[in-house]
C-alpha cells in the first residue's frame, strides 16, 4: 500500500508540475498578445503622448530615466514638465540633455508615501526598490504630497509613473492626501513585484475610479485615467 501511495503521489506531482507550466504558458501568451496590442496602438495613436495639453500645462514624470518621454511630450506642447529621478548617473543625463530649457525642471529625489533615504538596485530602466541587483546606490524619496505643497505645485496636468514596483506606495499616498484629486491624467506603469500581491493593484484601481476613470488599459504594461 505504501508503495502505490508513493506511485500516485509521484504521478500527482508530474500531473501537477504539467499543469503549472501549462498555466505559466498560457499567462506568457495573454501578456505577449496585450503586448502586441499595446505596441500596435501606441505607434498607430501615440496613446501615452496624445493629451489635451499645451504651453500653460504642468506635467510631471516621476520615474525620469534618460528623459526620452519628456522630450517626446515637450516637443509636441512645449509645456512645464517636473522630472523627478533620484539615481545620480540618470540626474546627470537629464541635467545635460535638457541643460537650455527653463520648461524643465528636473528634482533629484524620488517619490513616495514618506520621506528618507533608501538604496536602490541599479538595473538601467529597471531600477528599483524592490528587485535584486548587485550595483546598488543610496538616493532619497519623499513624500509626494508633501512635497508638491512645498515647491507651490498644486494642479497637474498630466502625471506619468513609471518606477518599478514604488507606483503602490506613491498612488496611496496620492490618494489619500486628496492630490489625486487635483491631477488631470495620470499614466501608470504597474508591475509585478514579489510579496506584492495583485490584488493591490485592483485595491488601488478602485480608490483610483472615485476620482477617475481609465481611457486606456493594457495590464502591466501602461494604463492611462482621466479625472471624472
Amino acid at each position: 500500500m505504501k508503495k502505490i501511495n508513493i506511485i500516485l503521489g509521484s504521478i500527482l506531482a508530474k500531473i501537477g508540475n504539467i499543469f503549472a507550466g501549462f498555466s505559466k504558458k498560457l499567462l506568457t501568451n495573454e501578456r505577449q498578445i496585450i503586448k502586441a496590442k499595446f505596441l500596435e496602438d501606441e505607434q498607430k495613436n501615440q496613446i501615452r503622448e496624445t493629451y489635451d495639453l499645451n504651453a500653460d500645462s504642468v506635467v510631471i514624470d516621476v520615474g525620469g530615466y534618460v528623459g526620452d518621454w519628456t522630450s517626446d511630450i515637450y516637443s509636441r506642447y512645449c509645456c512645464n514638465i517636473h522630472i523627478f529621478e533620484p539615481i545620480d548617473k540618470y540626474i546627470k543625463i537629464l541635467k545635460k540633455r535638457f541643460e537650455k530649457n527653463n520648461h524643465i525642471i528636473i528634482h533629484e529625489v524620488g517619490l513616495s508615501d514618506r520621506d528618507g533615504n533608501v538604496e536602490f538596485n541599479i538595473l538601467n530602466d529597471g531600477t528599483s526598490l524592490y528587485r535584486s541587483g548587485d550595483k546598488k546606490e543610496a538616493a532619497k524619496i519623499v513624500n509626494a504630497a508633501d512635497y508638491f505643497k512645498n515647491q507651490g505645485i498644486e494642479n497637474i496636468d498630466l502625471m506619468k509613473i513609471n518606477i518599478e514596483g514604488g507606483e503602490y506606495a506613491l498612488l496611496q499616498n496620492l490618494i489619500d492626501s486628496g492630490m489625486m484629486e487635483h491631477i488631470t491624467d495620470i499614466q501608470i506603469q504597474f508591475h509585478e513585484i514579489a510579496g506584492i500581491e495583485k490584488t493591490r493593484m485592483e485595491e488601488l484601481k478602485t480608490l483610483l475610479s472615485r476620482t477617475h476613470r481609465p481611457t486606456y488599459q493594457y495590464e502591466y504594461i501602461w494604463e492611462n485615467w482621466t479625472k471624472i
